[in-house]
């Protein structure tokens, strides 16, 4: 029996066997389309061949820009970075999970790491084991997908699986921070405001 490409899930408490599938799908080198409090996501394991590249090619994005990180944990966010400055603790301390990502040096180069606060994602995060490669669900330079339909018919053939765990919860992305220099810097207005941030991690004097 031929599984559906959207497969309906609870967002509070997922299928098992619908995040397992997921999980093979990723584990495969094929791109999910994730549900995210923020907006729709289309994921991948950045650690199989090919991969990233598949994602690229289904949203037409520039392969100059690096693909953030979606994380179960500070600790397993701490495993990948090179360093992790006192702003980045309080403000991870702070909004995660939550709809903030933190720009670090890790092993792969300076990437942006994100907890999401969607049980569905983070259980998938969970039976993954491993980050996830995570951007919007959507054509690069369009609107972002605040469903999954949406996302499927925004991205079309190249991605085999969307989860639909209902419309997002916030509907904006998330705000994206600069730890790397001595000062933080906001790099993306998003779901936090920026003056929340900066009171979190003030700028030098």
């Amino acid at each position: 029996m031929e599984i559906p490409r959207l497969i309906p899930i609870d967002p509070i408490e997922p299928d098992p066997e619908a995040i397992g599938h997921a999980a093979d799908v990723l584990a495969s080198g094929r791109p999910v389309i994730v549900p995210t409090e923020t907006v729709y996501g289309l994921a991948c394991r950045p650690d199989i061949p090919g991969a990233v590249e598949r994602i690229y090619e289904a949203k037409g994005r520039p392969e100059t820009k690096p693909l953030p990180r979606m994380v179960a944990s500070i600790e397993q966010v701490r495993k990948y970075a090179t360093e992790w400055p006192d702003a980045a603790d309080r403000l991870a301390r702070a909004y995660w999970p939550g709809p903030l990502t933190l720009i670090v040096q890790s092993v792969d180069g300076t990437l942006g790491f994100r907890i999401p606060d969607h049980p569905a994602m983070l259980a998938l995060l969970e039976a993954c084991a491993a980050p996830l490669a995570v951007t919007s669900a959507n054509r690069s330079g369009e609107q972002e997908a605040h469903n999954a339909r949406d996302a499927l018919d925004a991205l079309g053939d190249g991605v085999p699986l969307a989860l639909d765990a209902g419309p997002v919860r916030i509907g904006k992305p998330s705000t994206v921070v600069d730890v790397t220099g001595p000062e933080p810097r906001i790099l993306r207005e998003g779901a936090i405001p920026s003056s929340d941030i900066l009171s979190m991690a003030p700028r030098s004097e």
